[in-house]
Order: C-alpha cells, then structure tokens, then sequence
C-alpha cells in the first residue's frame, strides 16, 4: 500500500507540472486570440493541427502511446479553441 501512496503522489507532482504548463499554454492562447481577432483569422486552423499532432507524435519515445497522447493534443486543442471563442464575443 505504501507503494501505490507512493506513486500516487507522483502522479499528483507531475499533474502540478502540468498544472503550470496549462496556464502557460492558454496564456499563449489568449494572445493568439487577439492576433486572430486583429487579423481577421479563423479560430480553427486544421492544417496547423494536424501538423502538430505529427510532428509531436513522431516524438514519442514510446509508441505505445501514441494514440493516447493524440487524444490528449486534441483535448488540449478543443479546449484552446473553445477559450478562444468565449475571448471573441
């Protein structure tokens, strides 16, 4: 038992890490945001998308992953989409 508290509270430091790395992120969303607003650009940018998620899939070092981590960078991207539209009303 004292093994899974353990590790449970290592999921717990990295959940904190990304924590961080989430408000950093949609820090830089906002920003795109305004740029997008400025600019008359669209929210949604397809190929942009599908170009990261290629990119950074092809960076796992375990590829077993691979369709659990795309997962993860399209929650991150719809979440990012979604906050951008409330930033445009």
């Amino acid at each position: 038992m004292d093994e899974l508290i353990s590790l449970r509270e290592k999921i717990t430091a990295v959940d904190q890490e990304i924590l961080v790395l989430f408000e950093k992120r949609m820090n830089l969303v906002s920003q795109i945001s305004q740029y997008k607003k400025e600019h008359n650009l669209p929210i949604e940018d397809k190929e942009r998308e599908n170009a990261l998620l290629n990119y950074l899939s092809n960076k796992l070092q375990n590829k077993n992953l691979t369709i659990y981590y795309q997962e993860l960078l399209k929650t991150f991207m719809k979440v990012s989409k979604d906050y951008q539209k409330t930033l445009h009303k």
